[in-house]
């Protein structure tokens, strides 16, 4: 068993819309990252992960998540399974 604490959590920013949380288990199989999104993120283009399966889970808010020329809308309390080399804004 691990545990990472809060205050051990890497904290970053991929823009100023995009503050993030690492918590870094060194785990082929799993980590967990926090992002606290405040605007468009990427504010052009799209993001893709090409590595591994993205599962968010809506703490807050609401918007959209488009893909492949469609979107998704979510809310608080959804939940939203991205596989690897969807793009997605």
């Amino acid at each position: 068993m691990q545990s990472i604490k809060y205050s051990d959590a890497i904290k970053g920013a991929n823009s100023d819309k995009c503050k993030t949380l690492e918590y870094s288990f060194d785990d082929k199989d799993i980590d967990l990252g926090i992002a606290t999104i405040t605007g468009r993120y990427p504010e052009t283009g799209y993001c893709v992960n090409t590595i591994s399966k993205e599962l968010i889970y809506v703490l807050d808010g609401k918007g959209k998540i488009y893909f492949d020329n469609n979107y998704i809308e979510f809310e608080k309390g959804d939940s939203i399974l991205i596989n690897p080399v969807e793009n997605t804004i």
